[in-house]
């Protein structure tokens, strides 16, 4: 999820002021009072695509169904989900008749998980992403207009700038990092460019972040002191928030969203990742209780489901995001920040993002062998089938012969005697690929529907 501070957000100021009033109040409202707000958004989005969405049209009359069926969140179980599948086979269906008249953007996913899908965002999704961006900034500390810098590939990419490490957005108080071009020689540059120019934020994906982090330790430049740090795109890692935070004095504000714009999160003062839920509709389905963990109790996980309350140049309705998210007991207390929206403990990721056992157990917080694991700067685990994992690592400064096996016995502690575990060295720069976004576990197997 990518938002762009530019002019062109401001030539709709009715929508985006309008929006960022109502966004203002939501978080505050009282359950009853913002119930009644959210039904209203979500029942115009489903008459809207049952009046003009030919593949809804036809979904509701061979379901038997009508918009009035629909009133709130508690009533959307009544559809179907909606698939990547569908989307990339019936794109045209999904589209709103007249689809001009909303001056679409024509998306498209990065193809990660599979074939590439592409998509329709209607105009007044951008003032939405500016709005939901300003409330979770805001949140920290930044008012519109400060200085922020950012790590960013697809600026340098989209201009055909690559070979530039540092762009200069004035007028919208962007300094935008070449993260294609970081390394030990640039950290340094980039280190006084964001001291010396004044910026106070930081924004970027986790493992870059992470990786920035530590070539300033490693370059002995000492902390760089920020209001805060914003990561998005990927899963922050508990490790990577603990180097992140000792390298620039502050804490990082996380966040969970999608290119779709469907359903966002975003992290509190307080620490609490709630829902957006004048964003969209999150629901969890396939939710399934856990063992409790570190004081933790009530746990489960699930499969995060959304709902959106702003496109209508193409509507998703129930859209099947395949990724996971952990709640607790914890997540249905009042936040310390006096917000009323939800909470989740983490999102994992997307399915993908999980081993899977030979009798089918799911080990989905695998990534957390890495915390604190002696010897190893950054690592990832590959699942090729049912029968191995291949663990890269990046060697530290203290690693030794034992590190390795170290590791592997961390690993079993969490998916037992079934897989064969070979553990491979590889340069920091095939782990963390510049401009493309790192996970710490691959699966090549299914994790289920």
């Amino acid at each position: 999820m990518a938002i762009e501070f530019g002019l062109s957000d401001f030539l709709q100021p009715a929508a985006v002021f309008g929006l960022r009033r109502e966004f203002e109040r939501n978080p505050w409202l009282e359950p009853e009072e913002f119930a009644q707000w959210q039904r209203q958004r979500l029942e115009r989005i489903v008459r809207h695509a049952y009046a003009h969405v030919p593949y809804y049209t036809r979904l509701f009359d061979e379901s038997g169904l009508a918009p009035a069926d629909i009133r709130g969140p508690e009533e959307l179980a009544r559809l179907p989900l909606l698939s990547k599948s569908i989307v990339l086979e019936r794109l045209d269906d999904l589209c709103a008749e007249g689809l001009g008249a909303f001056r679409p953007l024509r998306m498209q996913t990065s193809g990660s998980s599979g074939r590439r899908m592409s998509f329709y965002l209607d105009r007044r999704t951008n003032s939405l992403e500016f709005v939901y961006y300003w409330r979770y900034w805001n949140a920290a500390g930044y008012r519109l207009g400060d200085l922020f810098a950012e790590f960013t590939s697809e600026f340098y990419l989209r201009e055909r700038r690559e070979d530039r490490l540092i762009h200069r957005q004035r007028l919208a108080g962007r300094l935008l990092l070449n993260s294609l071009l970081l390394s030990r020689e640039s950290a340094r540059l980039f280190f006084h460019c964001i001291k010396d120019g004044g910026a106070r934020f930081l924004k970027g994906l986790p493992s870059v972040l992470h990786h920035f982090s530590l070539l300033l330790r490693d370059e002995r430049l000492g902390i760089l002191p920020l209001r805060a740090v914003f990561s998005t795109g990927e899963t922050l890692l508990p490790h990577q928030r603990r180097a992140i935070e000792a390298a620039f004095a502050c804490k990082v504000y996380d966040s969970y969203g999608h290119m779709e714009r469907v359903v966002a999160a975003a992290e509190c003062p307080s620490g609490g990742l709630h829902v957006n839920s004048d964003y969209g509709i999150l629901e969890i389905v396939d939710k399934a209780p856990l063992p409790d963990e570190d004081g933790a109790r009530g746990r489960w996980r699930g499969r995060i489901v959304g709902t959106s309350l702003h496109n209508l140049g193409m509507p998703f309705l129930r859209y099947d995001t395949g990724d996971v998210a952990e709640g607790d007991l914890a997540c249905d207390a009042p936040c310390p920040c006096g917000r009323r929206f939800p909470r989740l403990r983490r999102v994992l990721g997307r399915q993908e993002d999980v081993v899977v056992t030979a009798d089918g157990r799911v080990a989905a917080t695998l990534f957390l062998v890495f915390n604190d694991a002696p010897g190893l700067r950054a690592g990832q685990i590959v699942q090729e089938d049912l029968a191995r994992l291949r663990v890269r690592v990046v060697k530290a400064a203290d690693w030794s012969p034992g590190a390795d096996a170290g590791l592997a016995a961390r690993i079993r502690r969490h998916v037992g005697e079934a897989f064969t575990i070979e553990i491979e060295h590889v340069a920091e720069g095939e782990l963390l690929a510049p401009g493309r976004k790192f996970k710490a576990v691959v699966s090549r197997v299914s994790a289920g529907p």
